[in-house]
């Protein structure tokens, strides 16, 4: 019942409203695009006339040199307030410039095996067990011959094994020799694997610091993570790299630094005059010959 009574009541409306509407067009006399366009009527506005614009000028002072260790920039601005007498003061921030390092990286030096497979010489290309190894003592600095189940008492060694590979390069279609002597180090009694063209070292390497600021200050170290001190200032020994001859060093944080790394590289590169340099293999079978009566 309720529904048909709003409909009602809408009905009622939508014809007054158009009652309304006929009614003033009625009266009018026009139509509404009559009405639209109609042109204005009423007064005429005055004229004003706008000032005259005048240029403004302004001295400013130049701008100021900062104050030694005072740094100011877009995210570190300064403070400027009002002092008692009702000037402004200029307030930068007090940054104290990073302490260079002191210290230097000397060296590194990664002390070599004590015997080095220097050349060979084949007598039979079909048994390396015959092939005479050239080697050299880095101790005595002295070179010394011998054979597959030699016994180099003198030297502290046995000659094991020898075996040449011959390893094909893909890109040139070659063929690469890799020549190898096995020994026994009697001293340790370990297997100690020589190869010829490369040279062999020992585990242990020494970093060797030195100090700009301490002529006297030399400091050994041989393992990455030891910590060591020079003057006031704390580092770490991080990471040693053998091919670069270099390695990274953590400075720790003080008063007056935060925690800084840098990678430090070696100044000299300390190389030994008296150091052998491997000789070319002699692979000549007739060679062998002839000179097998002087190495015997």
């Amino acid at each position: 019942m309720s529904k048909i009574f709003d409909k009602l009541i809408l009905v009622i409306a939508l014809l007054i409203l158009g009652g309304g509407i006929a009614i003033f067009v009625l009266q009018s006399g026009s139509s509404t695009s009559d009405i639209l366009d109609r042109t204005p009527s009423g007064g005429t506005y005055e004229t004003i006339e706008s000032p005259p614009f005048v240029e403004a000028t302004a001295q400013w002072p130049a701008a100021k040199e900062q104050e030694p260790d005072v740094v100011y920039d877009v995210f570190t601005p300064p403070k400027i307030y009002l002092d008692k007498e009702g000037r402004f003061v200029f307030e930068g921030q007090n940054i104290t410039p990073p302490q260079e390092w002191t210290i230097y990286l000397a060296a590194i030096e990664q002390k070599p095996y004590r015997i080095q497979l220097e050349g060979y010489i084949e007598e039979d290309l079909s048994d390396p067990s015959k092939t005479l190894l050239l080697l050299f003592d880095e101790e005595k600095k002295e070179s010394l011959r011998g054979r597959v189940g030699n016994d180099k008492e003198d030297y502290d060694l046995m000659i094991q094994s020898f075996n040449i590979e011959r390893v094909g390069d893909a890109v040139s279609g070659t063929l690469r020799k890799i020549a190898t002597a096995t020994i026994i180090d009697k001293r340790t009694g370990a297997e100690v694997i020589l190869t010829h063209g490369e040279r062999l070292f020992e585990d242990e390497v020494t970093i060797t610091f030195k100090s700009d600021e301490d002529p006297s200050y030399h400091l050994e170290l041989s393992n990455a993570g030891e910590q060591f001190q020079s003057g006031d200032d704390s580092f770490i020994l991080k990471e040693i790299y053998l091919e670069e001859s270099s390695v990274s060093v953590e400075k720790l944080a003080s008063d007056t630094s935060d925690t800084e790394t840098k990678i430090l590289t070696a100044r000299t590169t300390q190389t030994s005059e008296d150091e052998p340099t491997a000789t070319e293999p002699l692979e000549s079978s007739s060679a062998a010959s002839e000179f097998e009566g002087i190495f015997n």
